[in-house]
C-alpha cells in the first residue's frame, strides 16, 4: 500500500477559489438533469436493506457542494448494499454557506443517528467539501468527538490550487458571493485554521483517498492530511482512469471504504467494475 505526505509549502496560485467554481457549474447543470432534495435534509438508514451487524457502527455520509442524494446514490446504495446503517447529510443552500456552521449542523444529525441507534461513537465519509465538513466537526470538539473512523474522498483539505475543471470555469466568481468557496482556496483563512495545530485530533482514523484525475482538487496532494492514512488511486491501480465525481460510483472506491470501515486496509480489486468517469 502506497502513502503519501501532503505538501504543505507547496506554491499558492492566485486562483483561489478554482475548486469551488467548477462544483458550482456541475450544480447548476444537474438542476435540469435531477431533482433537488430539501435543503439540510438528512435520509435515514431504514431502506429495506437488513440491518448492520451488532459490532457495525452508523454511518453518517456527508455530501459536498452542489450534491444530492442523486449525484451520492451510487455510494451511498453500495453501503447500504453492506448492511450499514447510513445516514446521507446534504448541507443546507446546495452547500454554498459558512462550512463552520455546516459542522455543526452536521453534529446536531451525528447526535440524532446516536440516539436512534444508541451507539457511542459514528463513522463519517465525505466526498469533496463533505470531507472538509467532516474533518472540521471533529477539529471542533477535539478528543470529544464521537468519531471513529473519517474517510474523505476527492476532499481539498489543504485548499485546492486548481484544476482543469476549476481553470476552464475560473470565471463564474463562485468566490465573491458564497462563503463556501472562498473558504476552499488554498490559502484561506479557514483552510490555515483547519491545518492548524494538531491535523488529525481525537481518537479517530483518519484515512484519505484522492486520485490524480482529480480535475477540481490539484496537485492531488493537497486532498491528504498529515499525519493521516492518505492514498492516491493511481499509486495503487495505474489504469484506473477516475475524475473528481466520479469517485461516487466507481466500484474500487466503493470496496476501499467498507474495508476501512471494517477495520481493514483501504484496498480494493484494481479491476472491479464499474469504473468511475473521468470528470
Amino acid at each position: 500500500m502506497h502513502t503519501w505526505s501532503p505538501d504543505r509549502s507547496a506554491s499558492v496560485h492566485g486562483e483561489t477559489a478554482l475548486f469551488a467554481r467548477s462544483h458550482f457549474i456541475h450544480g447548476l447543470s444537474s438542476i435540469a438533469l435531477f431533482t433537488f432534495t430539501s435543503a439540510g435534509t438528512a435520509f435515514a438508514g431504514d431502506d429495506g436493506h437488513e440491518p448492520a451487524p451488532e459490532s457495525a457502527r452508523p454511518v453518517v455520509l456527508v455530501a459536498g457542494l452542489m450534491q444530492d442524494e442523486t449525484t451520492v446514490a451510487p455510494l451511498l446504495e453500495a453501503l447500504r448494499a453492506q448492511h450499514l446503517d447510513v445516514t446521507l447529510w446534504i448541507p443546507p443552500n446546495s452547500g454554498l454557506d459558512d462550512i463552520k456552521g455546516y459542522a455543526r449542523q452536521l453534529g446536531e444529525t451525528v447526535d440524532q443517528v446516536r440516539r436512534r441507534t444508541e451507539s457511542a461513537k459514528v463513522d463519517l465519509v465525505g466526498h469533496s467539501e463533505g470531507g472538509v465538513t467532516a474533518r472540521r466537526y471533529i477539529k471542533d470538539l477535539g478528543d470529544a468527538a464521537p468519531v471513529h473512523t473519517l474517510v474523505s474522498l476527492g476532499s481539498p483539505q489543504q485548499g485546492s490550487e486548481g484544476g482543469f475543471l476549476s481553470e476552464i470555469l475560473r470565471f463564474t466568481g463562485c468566490e465573491e458571493w458564497a462563503e463556501a468557496c472562498r473558504q476552499m482556496g488554498a490559502d484561506s483563512e479557514f483552510m490555515t485554521e483547519l491545518n492548524s495545530g494538531d491535523a488529525t485530533p481525537g481518537d479517530v482514523r483518519y484515512v484519505t483517498v484522492g486520485t490524480r484525475l482529480d480535475g477540481v482538487v490539484q496537485p492531488v496532494n493537497r486532498a491528504g492530511i498529515p499525519g493521516a492514512k492518505n492514498v492516491i488511486m493511481q499509486d495503487e491501480c495505474p489504469l484506473r482512469a477516475v475524475g473528481h465525481f466520479g469517485l461516487f460510483e466507481d466500484a474500487w472506491i466503493h470496496q476501499v471504504v467498507t474495508a476501512v470501515l471494517a477495520g481493514g486496509e483501504p484496498e480494493g480489486d484494481c479491476l472491479a467494475t464499474p469504473v468511475g468517469g473521468i470528470i
